[in-house]
């Protein structure tokens, strides 16, 4: 990224602010960095631990593992709804976040000039006003993604009292033995725990995704 930068040409800087160059190369990078590094660590295991669970759920009882079965597509689909929306949240965020370092890069260029024309609590006032945009647009955006765990979290714990309600029934009728019963709910846990990472690498991914066509921006440029 930085040796495409100094290719540039004089109509290419023009294009991107120095403030939104230097942010693309930190912490654009720096999300894209930490993506990489969660998904080689966490990513790729709980998908596995979500299709395993619900495969072994449904080899200790069919019935009472449908419940998960039939939840698993809406999941799936609000993660990705979570996901695109959160992008385009975050995408603003990084907007936000160059006008914030387009302001600080201003203030430590022309300190000199602000003290001799005593703008000090103009340019204070300037800062404050970017710094208060970018806090509420990534308080939006964080809003929405910290929002995935808990729905989920519900969600899932009404399919646990689900099981529980028709497990009961089903023993009474002696149809389905505890030991079956337990060994769901202990696959249920899993799984639970798994849609929870999940949830949190949603989070990563939006600023992922965002960070990645910024950083795309940059290198397709001829």
């Amino acid at each position: 990224l930085y040796t495409k930068i100094q290719s540039f040409s004089y109509a290419n800087f023009n294009k991107f602010p120095a403030s939104s160059l230097i942010t693309r190369m930190t912490n654009d990078v720096n999300q894209l960095q930490l993506m990489l590094f969660m998904f080689l660590r966490i990513a790729l295991r709980s998908p596995l631990l979500v299709i395993g669970g619900i495969i072994l759920a449904l080899v200790v009882n069919v019935k009472l593992a449908l419940t998960f079965v039939f939840l698993f597509p809406f999941i799936l689909f609000f993660l990705l709804w979570v996901m695109k929306r959160s992008a385009r949240l975050f995408s603003m965020v990084q907007a936000r976040l160059d006008r914030v370092n387009g302001v600080i890069r201003e203030n430590l260029a022309g300190i000199r000039l602000i003290r001799a024309f005593t703008r000090g609590d103009h340019e204070g006032e300037r800062f404050k006003h970017v710094n208060q945009d970018l806090m509420e647009r990534t308080a939006r955006a964080l809003r929405l993604t910290e929002a995935a765990i808990p729905t989920l979290m519900f969600v899932m714990n009404v399919a646990v009292l689900v099981v529980l309600w028709f497990g009961n029934m089903d023993i009474n009728n002696g149809s389905v033995t505890v030991g079956e019963v337990v060994a769901i709910i202990n696959y249920a846990t899993r799984i639970t725990t798994a849609f929870s990472i999940l949830s949190w690498i949603v989070m990563l991914s939006s600023r992922a995704i965002a960070s990645t066509k910024r950083v795309e921006e940059i290198l397709r440029i001829l």
